[in-house]
């Protein structure tokens, strides 16, 4: 029987790259004619693909930000990009983030053992991040805003169910 550890995380991702092209002021509408400003987000994995469509949705409309998404194997390849589907049937029992245990088929029923969300889940929260160099860009802090939204949480919950929940909003 397999096993694996979900800590209510929200989507693993992390800003790569963005260009400059249209300053932005944090919640300010901009007009539709000007030049988007593109951010591209690394995912792990692509279960997040659809969820991030929608935080695109948003972030157009809203931002006039253009997201572009890049997928990564392991969670190694987005640290070093910032920086410059697992299934074994050999295993007798394993910890495997949701994302793995979904795209392997593995219900969440069957699990031995789901890690309770509490003030312990703190630190296995998954969190968007970007270079320091670009870390006071109000253009990231609108990608932030596009994803934390209620729109963003239906398509976790429609991806996910149960298995994966929106953290920005928990108290730990």
């Amino acid at each position: 029987m397999s096993k694996f550890i979900k800590f209510g995380t929200i989507a693993a991702t992390t800003l790569i790259a963005a260009s400059t092209a249209a300053p932005l002021v944090s919640g300010t509408p901009v007009h539709a004619d000007s030049k988007p400003t593109t951010v591209t987000v690394g995912l792990v994995g692509s279960d997040e693909a659809d969820i991030w469509k929608e935080v695109a949705k948003t972030a157009k409309d809203k931002y006039n930000i253009k997201i572009k998404t890049k997928t990564f194997t392991d969670y190694n390849q987005p640290n070093k990009a910032v920086a410059g589907a697992f299934k074994s049937k050999s295993v007798q029992g394993a910890v495997i983030n949701t994302n793995y245990a979904q795209q392997a088929k593995i219900n969440l029923k069957s699990a031995i053992y789901v890690e309770p969300v509490n003030k312990d889940s703190k630190q296995w929260v998954n969190v968007i991040a970007a270079k320091k160099s670009k870390a006071d860009k109000s253009t990231y802090e609108d990608v932030v805003k596009a994803y934390q939204t209620k729109a963003t949480e239906k398509a976790i919950k429609k991806e996910h169910g149960d298995s994966e929940i929106p953290a920005w909003n928990k108290k730990f």
